[in-house]
């Protein structure tokens, strides 16, 4: 008869001792999970940051404040630490946007941190369809020759386990450099026949971005001194091909007949206005240029 009131007493104590334990693994994964809350949230803040090539090579690289996330043109990379007493579960998602477009999204298989370590993870990020931003002639005529916000929307969920979840969202944003940076027009010295004179027009350019491209570029003579006919001025077409991370350069050749043009037109010294024009994606881009003959 005098045991069972000591079994109830036993009782009640083991179940305050679950309690009590209990309460303490919450509070230990609540504050492990603040903690770690804030250092991916510290991590995450927003960072501005800018690609270009790295010491001239042919890949370009970003140049990020935040130690956790790189982008170097065509591969997301980012470095998700652990710092609690508690295993982490993580898995990422989120968009690309380029100059305001959503150009392509992600998401990641989920993975599982240990206590103390730090994971890295790598996305694939060859397939952003860049034609859906550049085939806007709006949009291609600003990125040809201007930097653009590309823009990275993460979402992280989390779970420490076997009690908590977190959630967080961020954007991350770099800078794409213009694709055709540096663009520079040379001319040649003429070479005039009896026939006429040729022109060349050396273009040239370095392409910092992670974007290529084939298209065209067309270079119409829009003032030639001592000429008093517009419609007998030349132009010429040629093929156009951008590689991402690489400088390129092609060259243009204006034929000057002398039926229209005679050799005192290319006094060395004069300046010649040209229209240059860049056909890519469905679009065109026209910049007004001049070139000092030889």
């Amino acid at each position: 008869m005098s045991e069972a009131p000591l079994i109830s007493k036993a009782l009640r104590l083991v179940s305050l001792a679950l309690i009590v334990s209990t309460v303490a693994l919450v509070a230990a994964a609540g504050y492990s999970g603040l903690q770690e809350y804030q250092v991916l949230s510290g991590a995450f803040s927003q960072h501005s940051s800018q690609m270009g090539n790295n010491n001239n090579s042919n890949s370009s690289n970003m140049q990020s404040s935040s130690q956790f996330l790189q982008f170097n043109g065509t591969e997301l990379s980012l470095n998700i630490p652990n710092n609690m007493t508690f295993p982490l579960t993580i898995q990422l998602s989120g968009l690309v946007g380029l100059a305001g477009t959503i150009i392509g999204n992600f998401s990641t298989p989920q993975e599982s941190i240990l206590p103390g370590h730090t994971v890295p993870i790598s996305l694939n990020m060859a397939s952003l369809d860049y034609q859906k931003v550049l085939s806007n002639q709006t949009a291609l005529d600003s990125l040809l020759f201007n930097s653009a916000p590309l823009t990275f929307s993460i979402g992280i969920s989390a779970n420490i386990v076997p009690l908590l979840g977190l959630n967080l969202t961020t954007t991350q944003n770099t800078t794409m450099p213009a694709i055709l940076g540096g663009l520079n027009l040379n001319p040649g010295t003429p070479n005039c026949t009896s026939n006429g004179c040729n022109l060349p027009v050396g273009i040239s350019w370095n392409n910092p971005s992670p974007i290529s491209f084939s298209g065209n570029v067309g270079v119409a003579v829009t003032s030639l001194p001592g000429s008093t006919s517009s419609s007998s001025l030349p132009s010429a077409s040629i093929p156009l091909n951008v590689t991402a991370g690489s400088p390129g350069d092609v060259t243009a050749n204006l034929f000057f007949s002398s039926s229209n043009f005679q050799p005192q037109n290319f006094t060395p010294g004069s300046q010649i206005g040209l229209n240059v024009t860049f056909n890519a994606f469905g679009a065109n881009v026209t910049i007004p240029e001049s070139v000092t003959i030889p």
